[in-house]
């Protein structure tokens, strides 16, 4: 997060530092007073067969079948929204939750075993992955339909433009750096508040929608999914700044 306010001050340090000199700097996101010499640049995130892989799976409307899986990667912890989620799929309404096939979380952390706990004997499945390798990963995005984030800061998360290539609507915190990509209701969920009432709101918003509108949201053209390769990324470095 570029303009993070409470941001440590190691961050705030090589901020100021690289905000003072002359020399092109690439960052995430596009931030109000963003100096000339600092280039907004999308965070690369997936090889060219992995777009081809993605757009087989966004074909497949079967994945918006009931029962709908959701899908969390990251660190475990609170900050992360990770107890959100929780508290939101427990809390479910019971039409909406015989929707819900398996609220998938991959990654590890010191929490893991106290959110196992409180998710045990639940009506709703929920499965604990810990890390996976880069393929294991996308095979989560392949199943599920959805990809949940309340995270309480971010910079710019590779995970959701790697999810939304295979298929996966975001439903995000107000992460600013993904705001501008993300259009509340059309192909994607921004949370109004980061808690757990109101991802019960949006969940049952999309829980409730037809299988075709759930497919309409993931659609979208080879440009717009382009621009997060590395081979995209490469060419930019080369015209916009070894070039120069």
């Amino acid at each position: 997060n570029w303009k993070q306010a409470d941001a440590p001050w190691s961050f705030k340090f090589q901020r100021w530092i690289l905000e003072r000199q002359n020399r092109k700097v690439t960052i995430n996101g596009n931030w109000p007073g963003q100096p000339e010499h600092c280039l907004t640049f999308d965070n690369p995130c997936l090889t060219e067969s992995e777009i081809a892989a993605g757009k087989l799976a966004r074909a497949d409307a079967s994945k918006f079948n009931d029962p709908i899986d959701f899908c969390f990667v990251g660190r475990l912890e609170d900050a992360k929204g990770v107890d959100i989620i929780i508290d939101a799929f427990l809390n479910l309404e019971p039409e909406s939750g015989a929707t819900v096939g398996t609220m998938h979380f991959v990654g590890d952390g010191v929490k893991r075993p106290e959110y196992e706990d409180r998710t045990k004997d639940s009506g709703i499945k929920f499965k604990f992955h810990g890390w996976l390798p880069r393929e294991g990963v996308h095979d989560i995005f392949k199943r599920s339909s959805a990809i949940l984030l309340p995270s309480a800061s971010e910079g710019f998360p590779k995970v959701i433009p790697e999810a939304k290539n295979y298929g996966c609507v975001p439903i995000i915190s107000k992460i600013k750096s993904l705001i501008p990509i993300i259009s509340d209701g059309e192909n994607g969920f921004i949370l109004k508040d980061r808690t757990a009432d109101q991802l019960i709101h949006v969940l049952n918003s999309f829980l409730s929608m037809t299988e075709g509108a759930k497919a309409k949201m993931v659609e979208f053209t080879d440009e717009d999914i382009v621009r997060y390769t590395y081979k995209f990324y490469n060419n930019r470095i080369m015209d916009e700044i070894i070039g120069d």
